[in-house]
């Protein structure tokens, strides 16, 4: 289930990101918020929503990579955007 998924990855202490890109995962999203927040770490979500409404899909994967991008270099010390 995916409420001890989300505590298991918790417990272990992974930060979690997510991509929103309409309303259909909201309730998704609660639910891991609230298992996330039961060991003090959070769960955070990127919200793309108004960008699937008017973006083509090429200009949603580019924010996506660039999104996910940044997440990753600034949780692994690197410089967003240099690919280091």
């Amino acid at each position: 289930m995916i409420e001890d998924l989300t505590k298991e990855f918790s417990d272990k202490k992974i930060d979690f990101t997510a991509i929103r890109l309409n309303d259909l995962c909201d309730k998704m999203f609660d639910v891991m918020k609230k298992h996330y927040n039961k060991n003090g770490m959070s769960f955070n979500v990127t919200d793309l929503a108004d960008a699937a409404k008017f973006k083509t899909k090429e200009e949603i994967t580019k924010m996506f990579v660039e999104k996910a991008s940044f997440i990753l270099s600034a949780k692994l010390g690197g410089k967003p955007g240099t690919g280091r």
